[in-house]
């Protein structure tokens, strides 16, 4: 489902704040992963480790909402969503414009804050230009190799 960049902030900052609540009330359960150090702690103490991320970045309004999202303990963003947003274009676009001015600001921020930029659901020219453009390490967590899916893309910014 897609929404409008101010009801997409609404949204995601409240989903934020019930799993913030949820690992809140069930602590013999639950530890929220806020950076590489809580993994081994998760593991001594027998529970259940949740990374904190969201599958699209049509969320942030501003560079700025970068820095309030990870306070609320979010650590990983994919930038796009199949479609296109304000950072860029999805894989399923039928363009790729790559990454936007905006998008190269908030990838920066992200290097920044630590957050984990993810370029899954990306299209191709969109995917490269964050490689490029980040001065961290970015993940590509579920996507496919277009060698072993042809015709799967839509865009191609090759042509």
């Amino acid at each position: 489902m897609a929404f409008e960049t101010s009801q997409a902030y609404d949204v995601t900052r409240a989903w934020f704040g019930k799993w913030n609540r949820f690992i809140a009330w069930h602590p013999d359960y639950f530890v929220r992963v806020d950076g590489p150090n809580d993994l081994a702690r998760v593991k001594r103490a027998g529970r259940i480790g949740i990374i904190l991320g969201m599958q699209d970045a049509n969320h942030l309004r501003k560079v700025d909402d970068v820095d309030e999202f990870y306070r609320m303990g979010q650590r990983l963003t994919q930038l796009t969503y199949n479609s296109e947003n304000r950072l860029g274009d999805g894989c399923q676009m039928s363009h790729d414009r790559g990454l936007t001015g905006f998008g190269a600001e908030v990838v920066a921020r992200m290097n920044s804050t630590g957050m984990a930029i993810d370029v899954s659901h990306c299209g191709q020219r969109t995917s490269l230009d964050v490689i490029s453009s980040s001065k961290k390490p970015v993940l590509i967590t579920h996507s496919n190799c277009r060698a072993l899916a042809p015709g799967s893309h839509v865009a191609n910014p090759t042509k």
